[in-house]
């Protein structure tokens, strides 16, 4: 079954585990810190250093399945070794002619999957104009009963809402709107769970 691992950390970067928790919707975490990035903010064209991370969670057939943190942990482990370690890992890039250009790094694709693999990245590109390029790692793994997948987001997670809201009103494209509404302080009120009337100011995204 189809799992995104996480991404590669840079060679020689020293990284720390962050044990899995769970977050606020209750659903199991692996955190994994990454490599320090160079960022030029849209505003005056500065360059800050952000502190990147991963974080990866498991898609699951329903909320009934019995999975501890400790079978997750060595589940998302033992995935990303078999990716790095795959010497037969493809990459699917057609080019981004129009400019947003995916790249899919593909490790272990059973009979069929890289022809859809192919039909996504085409299609994706002929959607999209921003000029960026966006690597999706793609692996396939045999994974536990009523386990569909997981799968890896990396972020940096130190960017301030201030710097945020400046670089999605500065990238608006002549159609875009919502971005007039954001709010114009230094914070973003955030409701986590829908079925609370509870809000978090949060200063950074």
């Amino acid at each position: 079954m189809p799992s995104l691992v996480p991404a590669q950390i840079a060679p020689g970067q020293q990284q720390a585990e962050i044990p899995i928790k769970l977050n606020t919707i209750d659903t199991l975490t692996y955190i994994e810190p990454g490599p320090s990035q160079l960022s030029t903010l849209y505003a005056d064209g500065s360059v800050i250093e952000l502190q990147t991370e991963t974080v990866t969670w498991p898609i699951l057939i329903n909320d009934n399945i019995q999975l501890t943190q400790d079978q997750f942990k060595t589940m998302v482990k033992t995935a990303k070794s078999h990716f790095d370690n795959d010497p037969n890992k493809n990459i699917v890039n057609n080019g981004g002619s129009r400019g947003f250009d995916i790249q899919f790094v593909v490790s272990s694709p059973p009979s069929g999957a890289q022809a859809a693999i192919n039909a996504v990245a085409a299609y994706l590109e002929n959607v999209f104009y921003d000029p960026v390029t966006v690597v999706i790692n793609l692996g396939f793994e045999s994974m536990s009963p009523g386990i569909l997948g997981s799968t890896s987001c990396s972020y940096a997670s130190s960017v301030t809402w201030t710097n945020t809201r400046i670089g999605l009103v500065s990238g608006m494209d002549p159609d875009d709107t919502i971005q007039n509404y954001l709010p114009s302080g230094s914070s973003i009120p955030v409701r986590y769970n829908g079925n609370t009337r509870t809000v978090k100011n949060e200063n950074k995204c």
